[in-house]
């Protein structure tokens, strides 16, 4: 089973303009809300694909209630826990054909000491029953910034592969914790790394340095260019083919998603990776009001180009 934990989920609200104009009305063509999150997205795609999967996700407040609504419709297995602080809401505003998507993203609520504990006791309890622990996101305010990394440490303990998807400090501490892979996005490794990321050879000895950091699987998403992972057993790059992005709302998380299925039914790491880049493509190419869906997955993984470095 592959595990996900999101600790400060939220509801996505989208909104579809024509344009977005500053100091002007915008007339909203469409609007979508669902329960969302990185972890949870994950789980979607994994869903998706036919493997076994969990989300572990504190939620609270009207604003939880509407969560906990709109993600019993996704019929994900789960363990939801309660807590006092309101979920937040994040809102995606989407312009016509694609031309720019901006997001809005709230903090969320604080957890208490307890409420953090009920989380990393959830996670425990359903370790023994995991092959692949994904954590995903921001932590929420006042976390402690090594959480990821106590995690991280907790599943090492139980022999669970643990993949680490986040930001800034809790990615810098989650490395030294060694985690089976780490998965930033070129400005996520940007501001751990500093420098630009912009060509294959940079990014390629970027993922490298992530190794060093600690991870034993480093691989960095590029958008529409794909991604590059890095490990002892070498480098690879995967590209997909070029395609107006419809969606770019969780294409990082179905990428993560496909390639921990891939990992945990034994595929080699640039097959994986081959995986990975196909679902995030399928992702970004469909309308955003559209099931994740794995037949599109499997028509965009015979397109995704695979080279190793």
């Amino acid at each position: 089973m592959i595990l996900t934990l999101t600790l400060n989920p939220c509801i996505d609200l989208e909104i579809e303009v024509r344009r977005l104009v500053c100091d002007d009305i915008n007339r909203v063509a469409a609007s979508r809300r669902e329960a969302g999150g990185k972890g949870i997205n994950v789980s979607r795609m994994v869903h998706a694909l036919g493997g076994k999967t969990m989300v572990i996700a504190p939620f609270g407040g009207q604003m939880g209630v509407d969560f906990l609504n709109r993600f019993s419709q996704m019929r994900l297995r789960a363990k939801l826990v309660p807590i006092s602080g309101e979920t937040r809401l994040n809102v995606n505003i989407l312009e016509a054909g694609g031309r720019a998507h901006t997001r809005l993203n709230a903090s969320g609520p604080r957890l208490s000491a307890r409420e953090l504990h009920q989380v990393f006791d959830a996670v425990e309890r359903n370790l023994p029953r995991t092959a692949i622990l994904v954590l995903s996101g921001s932590l929420p305010p006042g976390a402690p910034t090594d959480t990821y990394a106590e995690l991280v440490r907790m599943a090492n303990r139980r022999g669970v592969r643990a993949i680490l998807d986040t930001d800034g400090e809790p990615l810098r501490r989650g490395l030294r914790a060694k985690p089976f892979l780490v998965k930033p996005n070129l400005f996520e490794a940007r501001r751990l790394l500093g420098g630009r990321l912009d060509t294959t050879a940079v990014v390629v000895r970027a993922a490298q340095r992530l190794l060093k950091m600690g991870a034993e699987v480093a691989a960095i998403s590029r958008g529409p260019l794909g991604a590059v992972l890095a490990s002892a057993e070498g480098c690879w790059t995967a590209q997909p083919p070029r395609q107006t992005a419809r969606n770019t709302v969780g294409v990082g998380d179905c990428l993560m998603g496909a390639l921990a299925l891939a990992l945990e039914r034994g595929r080699p790491l640039d097959e994986a990776l081959r995986c990975g880049v196909a679902a995030g493509a399928a992702c970004a190419g469909r309308p955003p009001d559209r099931a994740y869906c794995a037949r599109e997955v499997r028509r965009m993984l015979r397109r995704v180009t695979v080279r190793a470095i």
